[in-house]
């Protein structure tokens, strides 16, 4: 079963570790994995996700993180995988990114 905030056991962070205020914490993880990442359903579960992401006050960080680690399979600070892989691929994304 997944897990949320950047997939480390609470048990395992320091309070001073960005994950401990991700609002999807309390989430049910499944959220954050759509099973397809096409169709009507996959779109209104990706929105969802997405919505949670913006009203968090550390999607940055969880961006930061799924950008890393090159994440995959979740939708991750308010993103993706295809669009996380084509701010990697854009070099200019990238700076932008950095910058933020």
């Amino acid at each position: 079963v997944p897990t949320n905030v950047a997939f480390v056991p609470a048990s395992q962070r320091t309070p001073d570790d960005w994950r401990t205020q991700a609002i999807c914490e309390a989430e049910d993880a499944d959220l954050f994995y759509p099973v397809s990442f096409k169709g009507q359903t996959a779109e209104r579960q990706i929105a969802e996700a997405k919505a949670f992401c913006r009203r968090c006050p550390v999607s940055a960080n969880c961006l930061d993180w799924a950008l890393e680690t090159r994440d995959q399979h979740a939708i991750a600070g308010g993103t993706t995988p295809a669009e996380r892989n084509f701010i990697q691929s854009n070099p200019r994304l990238r700076v932008l990114h950095a910058a933020a």
